[in-house]
């Protein structure tokens, strides 16, 4: 026992030795004989215990019962508050749902483009007036239908019946395109 730990025992169970824990009263009683100074301590707290000891202790009686009660029953309805884990339980089985069909809709969309192929094509831009000009149109883009050939009629014939003429007449390519 320490001068510290008395003065905790007189702070938590007053100035009367009865009220100390009875595995630390000895002890303390002891260390009392031999500091007399701390008697002083005691005795000045000594006030507290005499103030606590004039308050008459509280008794729950029958009128203060029929009071709570007509409280109580003239409260209005209270509506009933959802736990947090209910809340927590209902957001997450709405989530479930809504990623259930998310998915649900975007593996349909995957297996509509997947199982219905769709053959590449090219744009057409038709907008010639007659084949010749429709050949000197895709020739010009980069999608000619002529074949590679080595004879100057065979491509003279497929783009300009005039010019398979001229070519038959002996004029060789580079005086036509000298003209």
């Amino acid at each position: 026992m320490t001068p510290d730990r008395l003065k905790r025992l007189v702070d938590c169970y007053g100035e009367s030795p009865r009220a100390w824990p009875e595995e630390e009263r000895e002890a303390a009683q002891a260390l009392l004989q031999l500091h007399p100074g701390l008697l002083s301590y005691i005795k000045s707290e000594a006030w507290l215990d005499a103030v606590l000891n004039q308050v008459e202790p509280f008794v729950y009686s029958a009128e203060i019962a029929s009071v709570k009660q007509r409280i109580l029953l003239n409260l209005p309805e209270q509506p009933r508050q959802q736990p947090a884990r209910e809340i927590a339980t209902t957001l997450r089985n709405k989530w479930r749902l809504v990623s259930t069909i998310t998915a649900f809709a975007a593996s349909l969309m995957l297996a509509l483009v997947l199982w219905h192929p769709v053959s590449p094509s090219r744009p057409s831009y038709d907008i010639a007036q007659n084949q010749f000009e429709q050949w000197t149109w895709d020739d010009t883009i980069g999608n000619s239908k002529v074949e590679e050939t080595t004879s100057q009629i065979e491509i003279a014939e497929i783009r300009n019946p005039v010019l398979v003429g001229m070519l038959e007449m002996g004029f060789s390519p580079v005086e036509l395109s000298q003209q």
